[in-house]
């Protein structure tokens, strides 16, 4: 499974028009809070896309590695508040505000660091600069990684078991979410190991979860 600017492009432009076919299109408001995390997916290759076209380490691919950290934390946040005006009050404020602030204390930590999110030696796969140093630069770091990571999933399971009515009415697209998750991980660790599959696991997953896109549209 290999990934380079021109795949990361192709993948970003699927879930664009996924997106606005289920916002323009869509038929209720599961479809619009489904092109809404459609496009928080889509994203990120979007700004793999940038990361891959500047592979020389700039200043460019340093503040496009800080953006990874931004547009994780928007996923959750943003899905949050949608679903909120969607579907009601899913009472995550707290966490929702220890998030925000985790997240500014992270972005303002890696900007002090040297980024360069590039592919790891004889590997096509782009490893986030970003989880690498903190995952390995101390026990502070690898702390703030894991309380992100905490809430970020946090956060997203909690709407994830709000919204069980998705296994019934769309049952593959409630699951292609966790279903990528575990072929990701299972992926990761064949190819890297289980210890070192941190950096280059979100890119994996964020690729494979366009997927969620398509299985939107068909309503399946």
């Amino acid at each position: 499974m290999c990934f380079d600017a021109k795949t990361s492009l192709i993948t970003f432009m699927v879930s664009l028009v996924c997106f606005i076919i289920l916002i323009f299109f869509g038929k209720d408001k599961n479809d619009l809070f489904a092109g809404v995390i459609t496009i928080l997916i889509g994203l990120m290759q979007g700004l793999e896309y940038i990361i891959w076209n500047n592979q020389n380490c700039n200043k460019v691919n340093h503040y496009a590695s800080i953006l990874i950290i931004f547009l994780l934390y928007l996923q959750p946040i943003i899905s949050c508040i949608v679903y909120g005006y969607l579907f009601g009050s899913i009472n995550l404020f707290i966490e929702c505000v220890l998030m925000t602030l985790i997240t500014g204390y992270i972005i303002w930590w890696l900007n002090k660091r040297r980024l360069c999110s590039k592919p790891s030696n004889g590997s096509c796969r782009l490893v986030w600069s970003p989880f690498s140093v903190l995952y390995h630069t101390n026990m502070k770091s690898f702390g703030l990684l894991m309380s992100f990571l905490f809430f970020y999933f946090y956060i997203i399971l909690r709407m994830f078991f709000r919204k069980r009515d998705w296994g019934i009415k769309y049952p593959f697209r409630f699951w292609i979410l966790p279903i990528s998750f575990i072929i990701a991980s299972i992926y990761c660790w064949i190819v890297n190991g289980v210890f070192n599959s941190i950096d280059i696991f979100g890119s994996v997953w964020c690729f494979m979860a366009v997927g969620f896109g398509i299985v939107s549209i068909l309503h399946l």
